[in-house]
């Protein structure tokens, strides 16, 4: 065995010594109680922005320290104290994310997080792990606005709603600008009528002092209410994936789930063609774009970028 191989196993034994012991301290949260989890706390952790090793390696020497004072009983507020002061001696900016959290975002309440981006690149999957890692449950898609749109509106009034958002030109009526492809010009009109049902949310959401995260193709950059994109407490990101054998291949990974088979490597022009749309808007609008290309990545770059914006 390499010198670097007893290095690793060494740290792998004390790793595990370390969720052993931790395990014996009692947590109490009000009534109930529980036993220490560098898992658990791993996970807080990453609320800040961490990443998921720098986040697990700090939890594991705040849970040292513990050990290391033989506590055996802690209330959920006094360990949060006791990260939060941990923090303020390597990362301040940290150590602020830390209070801001054991108040329960009070301070950044409310605010809506839109997050953009066309057909397959995984938005829906990043908005998913995004809710989880923040614990927001308040989630919702604008393909589903659509849908419910649709209910109330026929194809005869409003067509291009009954379309996918990249064959929109389909059922496009106006003579088309030489400058805007039919494509374009069709989700255009699409997005316009979504987007309203996203914005009643989003002012539903800030009404009610909480927090939601709205994703889907159909938050253009621009397209927004004016005096809502100039709200602080909305927040608009678009993802892309910019490599496009990526986008191909996710797409045909998707296709083959989708029960009633619907063909999105036909549209993939279309849909690339979106994309570089949606990037151009956002470049004119000044909205943050994210590569989604890693998951990890991705989440962190969101998360830090939302503490940066709201606070």
């Amino acid at each position: 065995m390499t010198s670097s191989s007893h290095q690793n196993l060494r740290i792998s034994e004390t790793q595990s010594t370390i969720n052993v012991k931790a395990g014996n301290i009692i947590v109490y949260k009000k009534n109930e109680k529980s036993r220490f989890s560098v898992g658990y706390l791993t996970q807080y952790l990453m609320k800040t922005g961490l990443f998921y090793d720098e986040a697990y390696s700090d939890a594991m020497s705040i849970a040292k320290e513990l050990i290391d004072l033989n506590i055996s009983e802690i209330k959920v507020k006094e360990l949060l104290e006791y990260a939060e002061d941990w923090y303020k001696e390597k990362n301040i900016e940290i150590a602020r994310r830390l209070q801001i959290l054991s108040n329960d975002m009070s301070d950044l309440k409310p605010f809506v997080i839109l997050l953009g981006g066309v057909t397959g690149i995984g938005k829906s999957t990043i908005a998913r792990m995004l809710a989880e890692r923040l614990e927001v449950k308040s989630l919702i898609g604008t393909d589903l606005i659509r849908e419910s749109l649709r209910s109330v509106f026929s194809p005869n009034l409003m067509p291009t709603l009954h379309t996918s958002s990249y064959t929109t030109s389909s059922q496009v009526r106006k003579p088309t600008n030489i400058q805007i492809s039919r494509t374009i010009l069709g989700f255009e009109e699409q997005a316009k009528i979504v987007i309203t049902g996203a914005e009643a949310a989003a002012l539903k959401t800030l009404r009610q002092n909480e927090i939601m995260i709205i994703e889907g193709v159909h938050l253009v950059p621009g397209m927004l209410n004016r005096k809502l994109f100039q709200n602080p407490s909305i927040l608009q990101i678009l993802l892309v994936l910019d490599d496009k054998e990526s986008h191909l291949s996710r797409l045909k990974r998707r296709e083959k789930t989708q029960a009633r088979g619907t063909h999105y490597s036909k549209y993939f022009e279309k849909i690339r063609t979106i994309q570089s749309y949606l990037i151009e808007k956002a470049q004119s609008y000044g909205i943050k774009v994210i590569d989604i290309t890693n998951d990890e990545r991705t989440l962190v770059d969101i998360i830090n970028h939302m503490w940066k914006s709201l606070t």
